[in-house]
């Protein structure tokens, strides 16, 4: 059977059926992500407390500024630290399996050639840079003001240990929110640049958005439902977010595949201004924000 006929009968199968399958697979790869992530930080927080714990009993009665440094010190230390080698490893295999899903999805064998290769180790490490700046970009500042704050309140060594511990344990919920929305939003990005290389395989020049249409439906996503786009404009947003990642810099990676919102969802409500969106390189790609269901598939003109 030929590439593209067989593509045709996939196209025509039950929508709802392979949409469901899609994402019962994506979650899997998504939690097995955040699985690993929140283990790596949790591993962190208690290597933070048991080395507190021993300065802590060496502490005089009244603690000066020089071992409340020390104690910062210790806590940037561990939990400032990049994920270790073995994280790193079990990591790399599950972004892979999300890539090679993706372009399975589009029919096609997953066979790696040299520009998917070059992709996957880039998608690899925009992860592990998101995951080792969580500490320095949303917890060591405020951490550092309780820890700090604790000190200063003349409490015993076992109440100051009770209080830090309290504060760490925090520390570990709030990462484990944070990965988990890192290792979906990551599983699902990855599995669509995979599908991308999954449709240039094929030989398919054009791609329908997807939405998983019910309650939780976000504006932008059922704007978006059935837009038709060519998958040049969409290798284009790859490779400008590619290129965005290599840079290390936080905004322009961001900027190069943004979330959007009810605004944006509101200025795209005509396929005139979808399309202008679409060349600009505002839109192309799933996930369009947090959380995001829908996924592209690929279009056959009647």
């Amino acid at each position: 059977m030929g590439t593209i006929k067989k593509h045709r009968i996939i196209a025509e199968l039950d929508r709802a059926i392979i949409e469901k399958k899609t994402v019962q697979d994506i979650d899997a790869l998504a939690k097995a992500l955040a699985a690993e992530l929140s283990k790596a930080h949790s591993e962190k927080v208690v290597n933070a407390l048991a080395e507190i714990r021993r300065q802590l009993m060496a502490l005089p009665a009244d603690a000066t500024d020089a071992d409340v440094d020390a104690i910062l010190a210790v806590t940037d230390k561990h939990m400032g630290a990049p994920l270790g080698a073995e994280t790193r490893s079990e990591l790399d295999k599950i972004v892979e399996a999300a890539y090679a899903q993706g372009i399975a999805e589009v029919g096609v064998k997953p066979v790696f050639g040299a520009p998917d290769v070059k992709s996957l180790a880039t998608l690899q490490e925009d992860l592990f840079f998101w995951s080792d700046h969580y500490y320095e970009d949303n917890v060591k500042d405020t951490l550092h003001d309780e820890l700090t704050e604790y000190f200063e309140e003349g409490l015993t060594r076992d109440q100051l240990a009770k209080k830090i511990e309290v504060a760490f344990r925090g520390v570990a919920d709030s990462g484990d929110d944070y990965y988990d929305l890192l290792a979906d939003h990551t599983a699902t990005k990855v599995r669509e640049i995979g599908r991308l290389s999954g449709y240039d395989a094929a030989g398919i020049i054009k791609i329908v958005v997807r939405a998983q249409l019910d309650n939780r439906t976000s504006a932008i996503c059922r704007a978006l439902h059935g837009t038709v786009i060519e998958t040049i404009y969409l290798q284009r947003q790859a490779d400008r977010y590619l290129a965005a990642c290599k840079t290390k810099n936080k905004e322009k990676i961001k900027k190069s595949w943004p979330w959007l919102g009810d605004k944006d969802a509101a200025k795209l409500g005509n396929d005139k201004a979808i399309a202008k969106a679409v060349k600009k390189g505002t839109v192309g790609m799933p996930p369009y924000h947090a959380r995001c269901r829908t996924i592209t598939v690929a279009h056959f003109e009647s």
